[in-house]
């Protein structure tokens, strides 16, 4: 309630009937308990008015009109809104050498079709354990999430926290930015670096085969010992050995569902001490043309992430007839007999390179990226529970945006406070609804405990 009350009520005094702080509170109590629209909130608030009081909230001239709910909306200042929003997240919580996920997300019901306007999109930083949205800010019609990123990392601390972001975010404006407020960051390298790309991606495919040599001598010179003859001197030299001992990998490491089995495995250089065709490591793998190759000096390690897709499949008889990795690696499968290698999620094998200025072990790097994805988890939670990708709102599309946040922030504190159990959530999204009136006044009248988030 301090915090809605901080925000400046832009109405004339005579229209000012009904309290600004408490009809957006009406707003996120709706929210939370199930409605996904204004009308639905307006008229839930209007049914449950005794528990509305009962919690706190005076409503001295009962419940505003739905039209009342929608003028608010609409003309509330929205850059103050998310300004005291991180404010109050920040004030809430503190992080500390976690993990922020950064990631776009669509309004797509608030798009403007007939006027052919693109779909507005809001930047989310997400902390990946609790999944709790820390910063929000709306991305300009006009730009995209490269400038946004800049502007939302000036809203957090970043100091020892991780933040990862999608390929779209590799830029060097970007990376000094975090760097220049001591966070440390995973990024992905995609063809919208394409030089650094193919540099990386023909960089580690020369290390595959020199891996395949070096194994195939070792075979060799185990079998000439058997047979007690003098093994052939190796056709690898000192620097090749070198690199490839520096050289780390996870293996395969597999998950599975009733869809898909898929096959992920990251191999990463961690050491950039040594010298290689005449220039930085880092120069060579990334490429000496390249903005990123220019600025290797920035890198703790690079790495290749190779993920392979294997669609479940089944002949006539049901019988189970998917390929193993091997299989499909070198034969194909009977729908694809052919796999598709590239970056992106639709290719059958999709390799992206990844840079980092930590010095991360393979295992690390695969369980950020996978935290990463587990990010979505929030934007599925807001688009399934709260229909936030239904919401035809125009004009306050942002600000019905920011306030569905801040019911799904109640949520995630309340079982981070311990008010909720995890016996009581009670749908399949991982979220509650909240008509106890104990409940509510914890949430909006009580105290929330500052919320510690450290890396275990």
């Amino acid at each position: 309630m301090d915090f809605l009350k901080c925000l400046p009520d832009f109405r004339r005094q005579k229209s000012t009937r009904y309290d600004l702080a408490e009809i957006l509170a009406c707003l996120v109590i709706a929210y939370i308990s199930g409605c996904t629209s204004t009308l639905q909130a307006q008229a839930w608030c209007l049914e449950h008015m005794d528990l509305l009081q009962s919690i706190g909230l005076e409503l001295a001239n009962g419940m505003a009109s739905y039209f009342t709910f929608q003028r608010v909306l609409r003309l509330l200042d929205t850059e103050m809104l998310f300004l005291e929003f991180t404010n109050w997240i920040n004030e809430t919580i503190c992080c500390y050498g976690v993990q922020l996920a950064i990631d776009g997300k669509g309004l797509r019901g608030g798009t403007d079709r007939i006027h052919g306007c693109r779909t507005p999109y809001m930047l989310n930083i997400i902390e990946v354990s609790t999944k709790i949205i820390i910063a929000s800010i709306p991305i300009n019609s006009k730009t995209n999430e490269i400038t946004a990123i800049p502007q939302a990392l000036e809203m957090i601390s970043l100091a020892a926290n991780t933040v990862t972001i999608d390929a779209i975010g590799t830029y060097m404006d970007i990376i000094q930015a975090i760097d220049g407020n001591e966070g440390k960051y995973v990024l992905q390298v995609k063809k919208n670096n394409p030089e650094a790309y193919e540099s990386l991606k023909r960089y580690f495919e020369q290390l595959d085969e020199k891996q395949k040599q070096k194994e195939q001598e070792e075979k060799e010179k185990q079998e000439a010992e058997k047979k007690h003859q003098t093994p052939k001197a190796s056709t690898l030299d000192a620097d090749t050995i070198e690199e490839l001992n520096h050289l780390e990998s996870t293996g395969w490491v597999c998950e599975c569902n009733k869809e898909r089995m898929e096959y992920r495995r990251v191999d990463v250089i961690r050491s950039f001490d040594y010298s290689h065709g005449g220039g930085n490591a880092g120069e060579t793998i990334l490429g000496f043309d390249s903005v990123l190759g220019k600025h290797a000096y920035c890198f703790r390690a690079i790495a290749r992430m190779t993920t392979v897709r294997i669609p479940i499949e089944y002949d006539k008889d049901n019988n189970n007839v998917t390929p193993s990795l091997q299989e499909l690696l070198s034969h194909g499968s009977a729908t694809k007999p052919k796999p598709t290698i590239g970056n992106s999620l639709d290719d059958d094998i999709q390799c992206i390179g990844l840079i980092t200025n930590d010095k991360l072990t393979a295992e690390n790097i695969m369980k950020i990226k996978r935290d990463h994805w587990s990010s979505e988890a929030a934007h599925h939670i807001l688009d399934v529970t709260f229909r936030e990708d239904l919401s035809n709102a125009r004009e306050a599309k942002f600000n019905a945006s920011l306030l569905r946040k801040l019911a799904y922030n109640l949520v995630k504190l309340s079982v981070a406070n311990g008010y909720v159990s995890h016996a009581e959530r009670s749908t399949p999204c991982d979220m509650i609804k909240l008509t106890n009136s104990k409940m509510l006044k914890k949430l909006f009248f009580g105290q929330f405990r500052m919320l510690h988030i450290e890396s275990k």
